[in-house]
Formats: C-alpha cells, sequence, structure tokens
C-alpha cells in the first residue's frame, strides 16, 4: 500500500521523528491515554489509474491527506506546534521519488493545506492538514 511507505518516508526523516518520535497513525489519533501529540494523521482520500484498452497506461495517482495535530502545552501553542509539524512533513515528502516499502514512488506534489479543528470540542488542540499527490507504480505481487 501507498499509505505504508509515504508512512515509511516520514518515519525515516530525522526532523519529522524528532518532532512526534513515531506518532504517526492511519485515519485517526488513538484514544484515551496514549492520545500524546504531537502527532500525525495520514488517510487516502482518492485514488485514479491510467487506462488504455483492457490495460493500464500509466502511473496510480493517490490523494493523501497527512495532518498534523499539537495541544497547548503551558505557554507553547499547541498552532505553532501543528504547523511546525506540517512544515516538517511537507519538506520531508515534496518532490520525493523512491523505492520504499515494496513501492515504486514516482513523485509527491503538494496540493495544498488548511487549519483544521479537532474532531472534540478542546480548546487546546489545533491541527494542519495538508494534501499530497502521490504518483507511484503498482506495487508487484509476491
Amino acid at each position: 500500500m501507498i499509505e505504508t511507505a509515504v508512512r515509511a518516508l516520514l518515519m525515516a526523516d530525522a526532523v519529522v521523528a524528532g518532532l512526534v518520535a513515531g506518532r504517526i497513525y492511519p485515519l485517526r489519533l488513538p484514544q484515551g491515554p496514549s492520545q500524546i501529540m504531537p502527532a500525525v494523521v495520514y488517510q487516502q482520500v482518492s485514488a485514479t489509474t491510467e487506462y488504455g484498452v483492457a490495460k493500464v497506461v500509466g502511473p496510480n495517482r493517490v490523494r493523501l491527506q497527512v495532518t498534523a495535530w499539537a495541544r497547548d502545552v503551558g505557554t507553547a501553542s499547541g498552532y505553532d506546534k501543528a504547523k511546525a509539524v506540517a512544515l516538517a512533513v511537507r519538506q520531508a515528502l515534496e518532490g520525493r521519488s523512491a523505492e520504499v516499502s515494496g513501492e515504486t514512488v514516482v513523485g509527491i506534489f503538494f496540493r495544498g493545506g488548511r487549519d483544521m479543528p479537532f474532531e472534540k470540542d478542546e480548546p487546546t488542540v489545533f491541527g494542519y492538514s495538508e494534501d499530497f499527490e502521490v504518483v507511484h507504480k503498482a506495487a508487484l505481487a509476491a
């Protein structure tokens, strides 16, 4: 899965790793005491494949949303921390190509970003979400 490859790229980036310490999750943050921030959540938004006559003729394109979450701690702003994590994510992914986790990533392209409200009524939690288009070749079956 291309999401696994993108997660591996984020985990391997020293700046992202230094900010979130491995807290990179699919779909949603863990609930309860394990909900430590800052953290990153990723999800696939859409996927397309180019077809010719009865066969694939182009690479796959996946739209991924990657959201950085952080909370206010003492005088440190959760909003500023979320934006810093989002910037690190963008710098780790934008323009990348790689062979990772059995996937051939042809290119990763930033498509936009926006502030995100937290799902719960927690005024000390802030998010910043970024959209990336990931162009890749389909993984070969084992």
